[in-house]
């Protein structure tokens, strides 16, 4: 009896962990794993945009290497409404893809012959920071700069028209390294009833179509109370195939991550506005082939400025 009580007393005694040390560990760990997430989420996002980046600095060089080949740049819109995305697909290792398009028909609501490539996913025409709500299908995050505001200034951004004449590297005359190329935008949801301010298109309550009338329309795409604005048609990237204001074709109206608005209905002489999921800004890729992050602060008529490829703008050393 005597030799066991010390021992019980021996296992009485043995060290253990309290309520309170627990949870002191338990805190520990919490405010660990608190700390690292965001970290891996912003490494993750920073893999992200370097990969948007790139896509568009691929999109570049097919571009410029469709220029060596025909001598202009690729048509915004054809005749006959396709893309630049399409006119490029040869330059980006999908001959295959392009040879199964018709050309000589009209793009938009293909016929069964075009179906397959207007369903047809692209990996580089997407930017892995956007989450495609709507399914990526054939949509392109990256769309071609098509001016600052056809009502004000014309076409005279890097793609232009049907019956217009496309133009060479040697008509960038503010520089090439000073005139937008491509830009990224967040792919409408496919659903009128998306009202994901970077995803939608608004429509202001009249239009505003006279050259005069520009800044006016900015501002009231900008003011447009979001929650019962008028929607327009749902088509920002919906489709890489058609070569047309919206679905492929961004403009400088608004400032980058501004609302996309139609003007009253009227489509061509909207804000067709770049946007991302990056924050702050959006990647630019310019005629020079170089990609660049322009934040969303940007000055509106600098922003402008770098939509022309020969308005003699005067720029800022840093923008």
């Amino acid at each position: 009896m005597t030799s066991r009580a010390p021992e019980r007393r021996e296992k009485a005694r043995r060290p253990g962990f309290t309520l309170i040390e627990i949870a002191v560990v338990v805190v520990v760990i919490a405010l660990l794993i608190a700390l690292l997430v965001p970290a891996v989420q912003s490494a993750r996002e920073a893999a992200r945009r370097a990969q948007c980046s790139k896509n568009l600095g691929q999109l570049a060089l097919a571009i410029h290497a469709y220029e060596s080949s025909v001598g202009t740049l690729p048509m915004g819109t054809s005749g006959t409404t396709f893309s630049l995305h399409a006119a490029i697909l040869p330059h980006m290792e999908q001959s295959t893809l392009y040879s199964s398009i018709n050309f000589s028909i009209n793009g938009v609501h293909p016929p069964a012959e075009n179906r397959t490539a207007a369903e047809t996913t692209v990996g580089v025409f997407l930017c892995p920071s956007d989450s495609h709500p709507g399914g990526a299908g054939a949509s392109t995050n990256y769309a071609g700069n098509a001016g600052g505001g056809v009502q004000k200034y014309g076409r005279n951004g890097s793609f232009v028209g049907a019956g217009e004449r496309p133009p060479r590297s040697s008509d960038f005359t503010d520089g090439a390294g000073n005139t937008s190329l491509m830009a990224e935008w967040q792919v409408s949801g496919g659903s009128l009833r998306n009202r994901e301010r970077l995803r939608a298109v608004f429509a202001t309550p009249r239009p505003l179509m006279e050259p005069e009338e520009l800044e006016e329309f900015v501002e009231s795409c900008r003011g447009l109370d979001l929650e019962n604005a008028k929607l327009g048609p749902p088509r920002k990237g919906r489709n890489w195939l058609f070569g047309d204001m919206g679905w492929t074709l961004y403009n400088h109206t608004n400032t980058p991550n501004g609302n996309t608005c139609t003007n009253g209905t009227a489509v061509q002489k909207g804000a067709w506005t770049a946007g991302s999921g990056h924050s702050f800004g959006v990647n630019v890729s310019f005629a020079d082939g170089h990609v660049q992050f322009i934040h969303e602060n940007i000055h509106r008529e600098v922003w402008r400025a770098l939509a022309s490829c020969n308005g003699r703008e005067i720029l800022p050393s840093s923008f």
